[in-house]
């Protein structure tokens, strides 16, 4: 299922590449965009130093989409995304989307949908071909984004109060 679902949508045009150093402004710049978030400057700064695992979409020589993931030792995962995975497999890797994002302009043309299909792809021809789980956090007033990691059979495990600060609120 989810590999039919993925395989639905190939943008023929758009081409994908790692981020590089020089994206830095054009990724600040799509953040601020696609997120009601502050995000401290060093978050860009390693997106775009290799610290994350990062591909970009391009129309033409425009970034128009980006994803943005690590993987995380099960045991060493933040308080809050305890519990989706048994006390088994403490000791496995997890794969941890930070951000997935298209320009508005570009939404609806599978770009989201490749850059996930190339997100697995890469890693399940990596050494961490072995994750027992992916996993990210959505804001809960975001539906277009649940609906989309919905169709790739991604479920809510909970609802962390708080969890982001919009406009600088809870």
């Amino acid at each position: 299922m989810e590999d039919d679902l993925i395989s639905q949508s190939k943008p023929s045009h758009y081409n994908f590449r790692p981020l590089m150093k020089s994206d830095q402004p054009v990724v600040r710049s799509l953040f601020l965009e696609c997120f009601p978030l502050n995000y401290p400057d060093s978050l860009y700064t390693d997106i775009v130093s290799g610290k994350y695992y990062s591909l970009a979409a391009l129309d033409g020589e425009v970034i128009v989409g980006m994803i943005i993931a690590e993987i995380r030792e099960y045991s060493r995962l933040e308080s809050e995304d305890y519990g989706f995975l048994s006390n088994s497999h403490y000791y496995d890797d997890t794969l941890y989307i930070l951000n997935l994002l298209v320009t508005a302009t570009h939404r609806g043309k599978g770009i989201a949908t490749s850059l996930l299909q190339k997100l697995y792809t890469d890693f399940n021809a990596s050494k961490h071909a072995k994750c027992k789980a992916i996993y990210l956090h959505v804001l809960t007033n975001n539906n277009p984004a649940i609906a989309f990691y919905h169709k790739f059979n991604f479920t809510r495990y909970t609802r962390i109060h708080d969890f982001y600060m919009v406009k600088n609120k809870p």
